[in-house]
């Protein structure tokens, strides 16, 4: 069984007569082997369609990236073929590319950034390397570098990832025990980020660092 899966836009909602004025709508067609259908705004620039499906044969999915513009126009499109043991994590879009984390569903250490520049017409992929078993929670992109954040052994704990060298660093100071992580925040000037956590004294009282 097929059905239709639509975006739509809208805003400007006039006072006067309260109607709301439809700005765009893209509709497409998929069947149930469709797992994700994830729409990122492009900060202006249109949408980044991102659409997983899964398939009974063989080792691997297709996830298929497709660019709308401003009027929901398609103006790009391509595909990845990606082993079926990972699945979609997080995403973030910064500067004019879209990065998508995938991880393994059965082997957490094992990590995929997908980075989709349709206007230049390229797909990059990454694997960072020496990652332990993690619960991700969060994935931000900085610059040319993917921070990411979450657990270990109910540990907060953070990574930075430069794509441009693909070297891995750990934040030491934040894994702590009796603490949780609160927050990952990329600072107004794109260059730099605070990572907040909440760490439980002896006296259970919490302070945040």
């Amino acid at each position: 069984m097929k059905i239709f899966y639509s975006i739509v836009c809208c805003f400007s909602v006039l006072s006067a007569t309260a109607q709301v004025e439809h700005i765009g709508r893209y509709e497409t067609e998929y069947d149930w082997n469709t797992e994700d259908f994830i729409p990122v705004p492009n900060a202006g620039k249109g949408v980044l369609i991102i659409r997983a499906e899964r398939s009974l044969d063989g080792n691997d999915f297709t996830t298929r990236f497709t660019h709308l513009n401003n009027e929901f126009e398609e103006t790009w499109s391509k595909s990845l073929e990606v082993s079926k043991s990972l699945f979609i994590k997080g995403y973030d879009f910064n500067g004019d590319q879209t990065y998508v984390l995938f991880q393994d569903r059965t082997e957490s250490r094992i990590l995929k950034i997908v980075r989709v520049d349709p206007y230049n017409d390229s797909i990059t992929e990454f694997e960072p390397r020496r990652l332990t078993e993690m619960e991700v929670t969060n994935f931000d992109v900085i610059q040319n570098s993917a921070v990411i954040a979450g657990y270990i052994s109910n540990r907060p704990a953070a990574f930075v990832y430069n794509m441009d060298n693909e070297k891995l660093v750990t934040l030491n100071n934040v894994y702590q025990n009796k603490s949780e992580l609160l927050e990952v925040k990329i600072n107004a000037d794109s260059l730099t980020f605070n990572i907040a956590v909440a760490v439980q004294d002896e006296k259970k009282d919490r302070t945040v660092q």
